[in-house]
């Protein structure tokens, strides 16, 4: 047990984020709610009288008059009790949870320092009903556990011997905290727990220089609902503070690691002033809390501190490490929960000043550091110049994938001590000097905003080789006409003649004759703004190219930087669901939902460690999403938008990832998975007992029926047919198909599309067609509603593009083609899509390993086909 305001809030702390810390660790520390263990894990409790359950009174407010309710509270010191309380929820998990306590057992992944080791093999249940503990360990603390756990209560002591530092938190505790467990009523026949009460006290017990009274109670009413009732007092030589509240704790069922606080109470603050405490479904998501992938915060809810001022603590999802604070009713300030500030510090990496050649690259790199002591999120880099342009400025590396000219939103969390070099290119146009002003912000208040700044001297000089007296005759743009989707472009260049013989490194003025329809900067970059035509001509010295014909089409491409792993699309919502890993940083661990007609980002909810792969029903009821962080399935509530059960799938201890779901058609809570070489079939989270474990198979789809799954393997080209029944999955037959793999496969209309254009018949896997297009890291994705296929990769041509092209799926010949210039560039010659779906009308969607997503209205491929 422990209490975090003793170094998380430092030393501005009162004895109050001490109090409600304690309390709060002792609840956690003796509850038995977050699920109880498996079958295999209990072992039999001897049956009792069922304890007393009392219901949620609300706390004891009922009679503390509201007038009475007068301490005050300031942003800061509501922070301070918010983030004592949050460290503590979160930290006692590592002493019980899910029944762990009253099987006599403790986290060994809380205590990295301790030494745990196994006691004997079960007691001679038939005759005493009851059995021993499974574990024990020696360290600090040294926990004293019952040889025997029987029907009749059992105690547990944690003993902090004088000097003791806890090796988790590194507080210093001294004295004992007691646990007498009673009122234990179980089912001997199914070895479950039903209900049973904790009663807490403690003998000398003092953390830090506070010393702990009172009492805590318990009352288990089943393995996902508790009762606390707390009446504790922390003193210290100068002050006393009291609390004493009610709560009702309770999680999704029993393997979720979701758990929602609900209940209220009174603090009294060392001048004996009275205020009301409540939480409000304030939830945590505690069996991850070890892991650096899940956010240690809450994930919802609100906590509310109510006396002669009124502080609401709101934590938003999934914005970890964050609350939306509102004193006194007032509009509500985001605030970080954790003590302290950034000082982010931007820096010039190459030497100063920066020199080129008109018309010649020059490269630049600045360093953005954090020296302050946490992380900065929401981190935004600004250019400015004074003097000559930079038409072109481009920033090259991962940490600006959105493009955004001089802006860069940085997509990453830069946490205390850690940096991020930003490199970048431009092409200046023009001879003389220009000083960068480079200006760091993020979300908070900067610890030390004189170092937020930057400036950078540019020098470009003159290397034009032509003599003034040498005209040009003629100009020339090197393209044949182009025709963009709205929000394309495309780079042309020019060249300049003397007579025939070509000027090098000759400046030019670009023009659009419609630049509403396509711009063109400085550089030759065109970019479509609204369909209908324009002419593009380059001028030097007087003279003026023939126009460039551009035609800008109904479609629009548009680019949302977001790191997603899988992504669908519900019909019924009309939204597009993707998974977020926690590298995508604030937006990490969830599933964000996006209206792709406007390409925004609606809302997030936190999901759990590193979703991945996501499957809907056909109802549009469920989304069922892989957590490759837990090797665990879990459900979402399309319809309330809300986190349900999980169910792990792990097979014999592995622990791969889960690389396909499917929902079984007209049922909605049955669910197939599939990990390389296993695939079971899953009913409300519960296996049913046959399962596959054939060859490498990744990837699996429904054929016409729920009785009928295929599967592709990811290495051999091997394809597999399966037969689903109430008891599982069993094969019913294989064949050698391709001569590639065939993992990444569609279903639709009685025949199987490859990733490569191959179109198969399930039965025998014969060839039934093939989709003609040169491309490259491809995917191939059927659509019966337009009649339409369509592939996506990387034509294997100069300038090597991306493009998506649209078959007819009756006769497999190739319709229309759509470059995604985004993709274009050499830096994404290698870029690998994860897939292509449809959406709304004529929508599609891509995403790959680039961490963008690109939406995509193309009427030329889909709607010219209904």
């Amino acid at each position: 047990m422990s209490s975090l305001s003793s170094y998380r809030c430092g030393s501005p702390c009162s004895v109050s984020n001490t109090l409600i810390a304690i309390a709060l660790t002792l609840l956690f520390a003796l509850s038995g709610c977050g699920g109880g263990g498996s079958a295999s894990d209990q072992d039999n409790l001897g049956n009792s009288s069922n304890p007393p359950r009392q219901e949620n009174t609300g706390g004891n407010n009922d009679a503390v008059p509201t007038e009475q309710f007068a301490a005050p509270f300031t942003p800061e010191s509501a922070k301070a009790v918010g983030n004592s309380s949050n460290g503590l929820l979160v930290d006692i998990m590592r002493i019980a949870r899910g029944g762990m306590l009253l099987e006599g057992k403790l986290r060994q992944a809380a205590y990295p320092s301790a030494r745990f080791t196994k006691q004997s093999t079960l007691a001679d249940v038939s005759k005493n009903l009851s059995y021993t503990p499974s574990g024990s360990y020696d360290g600090c603390p040294t926990v004293t556990l019952p040889d025997v756990l029987s029907s009749k209560g059992f105690a547990i002591t944690i003993d902090y011997r004088v000097g003791c530092i806890d090796t988790l938190d590194g507080v210093s505790r001294s004295g004992k905290v007691l646990i007498n467990v009673s009122n234990i009523d179980s089912d001997l026949a199914s070895n479950q727990l039903l209900s049973a009460t904790a009663d807490v006290s403690f003998d000398s017990y003092t953390v830090a220089d506070k010393k702990i009274t009172g009492s805590a109670k318990i009352m288990i009413s089943s393995a996902i609902e508790e009762q606390w009732v707390i009446d504790l007092t922390a003193s210290s030589e100068s002050q006393q503070e009291s609390i004493n509240f009610t709560a009702r704790v309770t999680t999704t069922d029993t393997v979720s690691d979701i758990e929602t606080i609900t209940g209220s109470g009174v603090y009294i603050n060392p001048a004996q002033e009275k205020a009301k405490l409540v939480f409000d479904a304030l939830q945590y998501d505690l069996d991850n809390h070890f892991s650096s992938l899940v956010c240690s915060y809450p994930i919802g809810g609100t906590l509310t501190l109510e006396g002669a001022t009124k502080v609401v603590l709101n934590f938003p999802v999934p914005d970890c490490g964050y609350a939306n604070l509102t004193l006194n009713n007032a509009d509500p300030h985001r605030i970080a929960m954790t003590n302290g500030t950034p000082d982010l510090v931007v820096e010039n990496s190459y030497s100063s000043p920066w020199i080129t050649t008109i018309g010649s690259s020059l490269t630049g790199s600045l360093q953005i550091s954090n020296r302050g002591t946490v992380a900065a999120h929401g981190v935004t880099l600004t250019v400015k110049t004074v003097g000559i342009e930079l038409p072109t400025f481009h920033y090259s590396d991962e940490y600006c994938p959105f493009d955004n000219g001089l802006v860069c939103t940085i997509q990453t969390i830069i946490n205390p001590g850690e940096s991020v070099s930003l490199n970048f290119s431009d092409r200046p146009t023009k001879i003389g000097t220009s000083q960068v002003e480079a200006i760091v912000t993020h979300s908070l208040p900067d610890a030390n905003a004189a170092n937020d700044t930057v400036k950078v001297l540019v020098v470009v000089n003159d290397d034009i080789y032509i003599h003034p007296e040498q005209p040009i005759t003629s100009i020339q743009i090197q393209s044949p006409a182009i025709s963009l989707a709205i929000g394309n472009f495309k780079s042309v260049t020019a060249t300049a003649y003397l007579d025939k013989s070509p000027m090098h490194n000759q400046p030019f003025t670009w023009t659009s004759s419609h630049p509403e329809i396509a711009t063109v900067n400085d550089n030759g970059t065109i970019t479509a703004i609204a369909s209908g035509t324009a002419q593009i001509t380059a001028t030097s010295g007087g003279i003026t190219s023939a126009p460039l014909e551009i035609t800008v089409t109904t479609d629009q491409i548009r680019k949302l930087a977001l790191l997603a792993n899988d992504i669908i699309y519900d019909p019924h919502s009309a939204k597009l669901y993707a998974s977020v890993p926690s590298a995508a940083g604030i937006l990490g661990n969830s599933i964000t939902i996006i209206d792709p007609v406007t390409a925004q980002i609606e809302h997030s909810v936190f999901i759990g460690s590193e979703p991945g792969k996501m499957a809907l029903s056909d109802d549009g009821q469920y989304i069922y999403v892989a957590l490759n962080g837990s090797s665990y399935v879990r459900r979402f509530d399309v319809t309330t938008q809300s986190v349900g059960p999980q169910f792990d799938v792990r097979y014999n201890g592995d622990t791969s990832l889960v690389t396909d779901l499917e929902v079984m058609p007209g049922q909605p809570t049955t669910v197939v998975a599939a990990r390389r070489g296993v695939i079971a079939v899953y009913d409300e989270g519960i296996q049913r007992s046959n399962q596959t474990t054939e060859g490498n198979n990744v990837y699996i789809e429904f054929g016409d029926n729920s009785n009928t799954l295929y599967s592709g393997s990811e290495y051999g080209g091997m394809f597999w047919s399966y037969f689903i029944d109430s008891s599982g999955i069993a094969a019913i037959g294989s064949a050698s198909c391709c001569n590639t793999n065939i993992y990444n496969f569609t279903y639709s209309n009685g025949l199987i599309y490859s990733n490569t254009g191959k179109i198969y018949n399930p039965s025998g896997m014969s060839v039934a067609g093939t989709l003609l297009a040169d491309l490259n890291n491809s995917i191939t994705r059927p659509d019966p509603t337009s009649q339409r296929a369509y592939m996506f990769g990387r034509e294997n041509r100069d300038p090597y593009p991306h493009v998506i092209q649209s078959f007819d799926i009756n006769t497999y010949l190739p319709m229309e083609r759509l470059e995604i210039s985004f993709l274009s560039a050499s830096d994404h010659y290698y870029y690998q899509a994860t897939d292509l779906i449809r959406w709304g009308e004529d929508g599609l969607v891509v995403w790959g390993n680039g961490g963008d997503v690109y939406l995509i209205n193309a009427p030329s491929l889909v709607s010219t086909a209904q």
